[in-house]
């Protein structure tokens, strides 16, 4: 008798131990999505409400909300029942409300997120910090997102010679302090210190964090007919077209090429442009063909270069995303696969279960499309009938169902979708 008490007393505590070990492993596996620094959420649409998951495919949030976009630094633009938008935490609840007659409209960066209101006739930009504080009440016709502790605003400087309202470019810090001075034409995002501006005489200039001039960047001949065009600064690079003017003839396509912050211009072959910003050290590239014009559509394809404009993927795609958590999406012969850093294909939809259209990879998901026929309205909108978006992961495994997809267009889209309301696309 004591014999079999021992035994059972030893089976218990063998079942107890085992039963901690697996509650202990169970809690590290629940807590894993964030000590791997995973806050984010992710959207899905269900009974016409927009609810969240977790890159494991776990609903955070059940669906109540109009209107909703995926998470950034932890927090989600939603817009209520009732109307109220703001930002909300991984527990639903708010992080922070906007004032009434706004809506939001920028990602979190730096724990700040851009809003816009509508005040009298015109549509401003403020700025909200992550606690729900308003750092600055709207006032700016245009920003970008910060970057280095910097965000760029654009303010009204009056009225052009041809009557319409022209915009200088300066930097706010993140306290709202305009810092530098908003005077110029366009103004980049900061980048390791670093940012291009372009002045009313033309030039285009390096600046550091503190609006100093570093380099200006030098032309052929100083020739005042050139007009340039500078694309997002990103990873220390930006696209940079350069054009001749003529009064009565319009502008001409001079070359194109990479414009890095030490001054350096890296120009590219005539037929060749970057056609996305920097991601992971590559970046997109349209090349077009030399045929006739009637075909020249066709003969257009994309590829990648490396940060010297060298190419390391031949262009070969019909059309291509950006580098997120190394891999890319590409499409090709009407189907959409991810390719890694070589232009090796990693990832790809089954038979018969193609993708038709995919985004890039974000806290890594990505999101797919398996079925239905693209609907469209000539520029003015587009969206699937039919068929489903999945979220994916980084193994090609369907995660979860993001949104099944009905007879009309449902806000916000992805992919390929689109709705142009007013004027705004």
């Amino acid at each position: 008798m004591h014999i079999l008490e021992s035994l059972r007393g030893a089976w218990i505590m063998l079942f107890a131990t085992l039963f901690a070990v697996a509650t202990v492993s169970a809690q590290e596996t629940l807590s894993q999505s964030y000590v791997d620094g995973s806050t984010e959420m992710h959207r899905f649409y269900s009974g016409g409400k927009w609810g969240y998951i977790d890159r494991r495919g776990v609903v955070l949030v059940k669906p109540r909300f109009e209107w909703a976009m995926d998470s950034s630094e932890g927090l989600a633009a939603v817009e209520d029942s009732d109307g109220t938008c703001g930002y909300i935490r991984r527990d639903g609840n708010w992080a922070a409300k906007l004032p009434p007659r706004a809506w939001q409209s920028g990602s979190f960066s730096e724990g700040r997120a851009w809003f816009k209101q509508k005040l009298g006739d015109e549509t401003l930009w403020g700025c909200i910090a992550s606690n729900g504080d308003i750092v600055v009440a709207p006032k700016y016709r245009n920003c970008k997102p910060f970057s280095e502790g910097l965000a760029v605003v654009g303010v009204n400087s009056g009225r052009s010679s041809s009557g319409s309202n022209e915009t200088r470019y300066g930097y706010i810090n993140r306290s709202g302090e305009l810092v530098i001075p908003a005077k110029y034409r366009y103004a980049s995002q900061f980048c390791k210190g670093r940012a291009f501006v372009a002045s009313d005489d033309g030039q285009l200039k390096c600046i550091d964090r503190e609006g100093k001039q570093v380099f200006t960047v030098a032309f052929p001949d100083d020739d005042r007919t050139l007009r340039v065009n500078v694309g997002p600064l990103l990873e220390e690079r930006a696209a940079i077209s350069l054009y001749r003017y003529q009064k009565g003839v319009g502008t001409t396509l001079l070359k194109r090429g990479v414009l890095t912050t030490n001054g350096r211009v890296i120009w590219l072959p005539k037929n060749r442009m970057l056609d996305n910003s920097f991601s992971e050290g590559l970046a997109a590239v349209l090349e077009e063909g030399t045929s006739a014009d009637r075909a020249r559509f066709r003969q257009r394809k994309f590829g990648f270069v490396d940060v010297e404009g060298r190419i390391v993927i031949h262009a070969r795609f019909d059309a291509v995303g950006e580098f997120s958590e190394g891999l890319c999406r590409v499409l090709k012969d009407g189907v959409w696969q991810y390719i890694d850093r070589s232009g090796r294909v990693i990832l790809k939809g089954r038979k018969g279960q193609e993708w038709n259209d995919a985004e890039d990879f974000y806290d890594g998901l990505a999101r797919v499309h398996i079925g239905g026929a693209l609907q469209s309205v000539t520029n003015l909108s587009a969206w699937w009938k039919g068929g489903c978006w999945y979220y994916i992961n980084r193994k090609g495994q369907i995660v979860a169902k993001c949104r099944e997809d009905g007879d009309e267009y449902i806000m916000p889209g992805f992919g390929e979708e689109y709705l142009k309301v007013d004027g705004l696309g």
